[in-house]
């Protein structure tokens, strides 16, 4: 009973840990582009990407998530080719996740613009 309550108690601990960071990835996710796009600062920014993905965390998560699956092997990949692959990896991928996540934001600016009419 004891090494069950324990295990309850670490992987509850575990989750605190993780499920909080992904919620924050998320929420956060866009708070780059509401700085470079929409010009603000700090905690307004944070405020701001949060705002946008109010309602809409499944989807934006999913789509987040679809990125990750893909970041990882080919960035794990690029690894077994010395320099080239590191270097392939930068110049192709890298700007296709920020077009990705800028496509996502924009479709989020777009629909709570529509909320708003």
């Amino acid at each position: 009973m004891v090494s069950l309550l324990t295990g309850l108690i670490v992987g509850l601990g575990f989750l605190l840990l993780i499920i909080p960071g992904i919620i924050f990835t998320i929420w956060f996710v866009f708070s780059t582009y509401t700085v470079i796009c929409e010009d603000k600062k700090g905690f307004k920014a944070l405020s701001r990407s949060k705002e946008l993905v109010k309602g809409y965390w499944w989807p934006t998560a999913k789509r987040v998530f679809a990125l990750v699956i893909v970041t990882i092997p080919l960035s794990m990949g690029a690894q077994f080719i010395p320099y080239l692959g590191q270097f392939a990896y930068m110049i192709l991928f890298i700007p296709f996740s920020v077009i990705y996540t800028y496509l996502v934001y924009q479709n989020l600016k777009e629909i709570k613009q529509g909320e708003k009419l």
